[in-house]
C-alpha cells in the first residue's frame, strides 16, 4: 500500500476499497468507487479511494481520465507516487506541472522555502508555463525513452493487482532516478524560490542574508554604542519580529520588500498583499504602543539616510 507521503506501509488495499470491487471488470470498479466517492459512503480518505479509481481507468486505457482521477501529490518527496502520474501522463501525451516537478524529488528547496511553499508552487507555475505545453510534452517523453522503467502496478497491497497489471502496455517510468529529469525539477524548485525571495527583498539561495545581514551590520558599526540587535521578538511583539532592534534608542526598523507595497501575483495576489498590509499595521501598532519608533527601509537605500532617521528619534 502507498501512503500520501508515496510510501509503501503494510496497509492492505481492502481497508480502502472493498476486495470484492477490485475482481470486478475494471468499468464497474470504477463505477463503484466513483459512486462511493460522490456520495461520501466510503468511511474512509477518498484521497485512497481515487487511487484505486485511476487504476481501475488505467486497465480500460483511458489514460487521460486516469490523470484527472490521480489525487494530487504531496509536496514532500513522493517519488513513487509522482513517478506513477508522469508514466499516465506519457501515455496520455499529458505535459508535466510545476507541482509533479516540485514533489517528484521532494521540494529542494531551502527552509525558507518550505515556509513558503505555496508561494514557491506558484513561482514554479510562472517557469514551467513559459514554455510551450507541445515542448513539455515532448520533454517529458524523451525522458521516458531514456529513464529505467518497470512494470506499472495495479491496486498497489491487494493480489488482485499482480494479476490485473500483466495485462497493461504501460510502464512505471523511474524518473526521480533519471539525472536529466532530476536536474531539471531541482532548477526549477531554486528558480522558483529565487523569485519569491527576491520579491521578498531577501537574498538569492546562496548568497546570505546581503539586504538585511548588510543592514544590520552597517547600523551596528554605525551606533557602535548601542546593543543592535537581529530579528528581535520582543516579548511585547508576540511571534513577529523586527529586522533590526535597538534597544537603547527604543526603535526597529524593517526592510521592505515590494510585497508590502503591491499585490503580486503568484506571490499571493490581492489576498496576501492584504494579510501583509494587517500584520505591518499591527507591528506599527505593537511598536507605537510599547514606545518604539519604526523606520521603514526600503531596497536602494542610503545608509546616510537611515542614520539620519534613527538619531532624529534620539531627541534633545
Amino acid at each position: 500500500m502507498i501512503d500520501k507521503e508515496g510510501k509503501i506501509s503494510d496497509c492492505n488495499a481492502t481497508l480502502y476499497v472493498p476486495e470484492r470491487w477490485l475482481n470486478l471488470s475494471p468499468s464497474r470498479t470504477y463505477r463503484e468507487i466513483r459512486s462511493a466517492i460522490d456520495a461520501a459512503d466510503l468511511g474512509v480518505d477518498t484521497w485512497y479511494a481515487r487511487w484505486w479509481a485511476a487504476d481501475a481507468l488505467t486497465l480500460m486505457g483511458r489514460y487521460r481520465q486516469a490523470v484527472e482521477e490521480y489525487p494530487p501529490p504531496n509536496y514532500g518527496r513522493a517519488s513513487m507516487q509522482v513517478e506513477r502520474l508522469l508514466s499516465l501522463k506519457v501515455a496520455a501525451k499529458i505535459a508535466y506541472t510545476s507541482t509533479d516537478l516540485l514533489a517528484l524529488l521532494g521540494p529542494r528547496v531551502t527552509r525558507y522555502g518550505r515556509e513558503n511553499i505555496e508561494l514557491v508552487r506558484r513561482a514554479a507555475d510562472v517557469l514551467v508555463n513559459e514554455e510551450p505545453e507541445r515542448e513539455r510534452i515532448q520533454r517529458l517523453r524523451e525522458w521516458a525513452k531514456e529513464a529505467e522503467s518497470r512494470p506499472y502496478d495495479i491496486y498497489i497491497g491487494s493480489p488482485v493487482g499482480y494479476w490485473a497489471a500483466r495485462k497493461l502496455d504501460i510502464r512505471h517510468f523511474q524518473f526521480s532516478k533519471h539525472e536529466p529529469a532530476a536536474i531539471y525539477a531541482k532548477d526549477i524548485a531554486r528558480r522558483a524560490e529565487n523569485m519569491v525571495r527576491e520579491e521578498a527583498g531577501v537574498p538569492r539561495v546562496g548568497e546570505g542574508w546581503i539586504s538585511e545581514t548588510r543592514l544590520y551590520r552597517e547600523l551596528a558599526e554605525a551606533f557602535p554604542e548601542y546593543e543592535v540587535q537581529q530579528h528581535a521578538s520582543p516579548p511585547w511583539l508576540g511571534r513577529q519580529h523586527l529586522d533590526v532592534f535597538i534597544p537603547g534608542l527604543s526603535v526597529g526598523i524593517e526592510y521592505q520588500g515590494a510585497q508590502h507595497y503591491r499585490p503580486i501575483e503568484f506571490f499571493g495576489g490581492q489576498e496576501a498583499f492584504e494579510a501583509t498590509v494587517k500584520r505591518d499595521a499591527r507591528n506599527r501598532r505593537l511598536c507605537t504602543r510599547n514606545g518604539v519608533r519604526l523606520v521603514l527601509v526600503h531596497p536602494g537605500y542610503r545608509l546616510a539616510d537611515v542614520v539620519a532617521e534613527i538619531r532624529g528619534t534620539q531627541g534633545p
